[in-house]
């Protein structure tokens, strides 16, 4: 949050900020909700097998997506293997449950699906984010809100290994 006060970011997005509690790394599409994508999605959750990693957040953006919103991010210059390796473990299981999957997901944090006006890459002080489990969510309608379904915990990483991330 540091770095969006000290560059007025958070004077400029206003009330479109996500409260940083709501801050995420997503790992899958969006499926709708249904008792039944619930089931496997949940069973697909606890098949994830991945190691905890920490990935470095340094620059900022915000481009038009789609439905004309304007999405800002926290984004990574460089990714780690292991959240390659997550990737493939969260396909994989969706895949086994049936359900679709997409590719193209990067490090970044979303902060604001709305904002005002654009932002240009920008760097910013690098800000370690630990991702150490994987969280199933239900998004609250209309909102950045979600609610926690399950959660399950990754691996820890091997003995030296984030050591070498952490200094990106």
């Amino acid at each position: 949050m540091q770095e969006i006060v000290a560059n007025g970011w958070d004077r400029q997005l206003g009330s479109t900020l996500f409260d940083p509690q709501d801050w995420h790394q997503s790992l899958s599409p969006k499926y709708g909700f249904s008792d039944d994508k619930c089931r496997r999605m949940m069973k697909a959750g606890a098949r994830v097998d991945a190691a905890a990693f920490t990935t470095v957040l340094n620059r900022v953006r915000g481009e038009a997506r789609i439905s004309n919103k304007i999405h800002w991010e926290f984004r990574a210059t460089r990714r780690p293997p292991e959240f390659d390796a997550l990737q493939v473990a969260i396909r994989h299981a969706l895949i086994q449950e049936g359900l679709e999957v997409m590719h193209g997901h990067t490090p970044h944090v979303s902060i604001c699906y709305w904002a005002p006006g654009t932002l240009p890459l920008t760097k910013i002080h690098p800000i370690p984010w630990r991702i150490d489990e994987l969280l199933l969510v239900k998004t609250q309608p209309g909102t950045p809100r979600y609610q926690t379904l399950a959660r399950w915990p990754l691996r820890p990483a091997p003995a030296g290994v984030e050591s070498q991330h952490e200094l990106w």
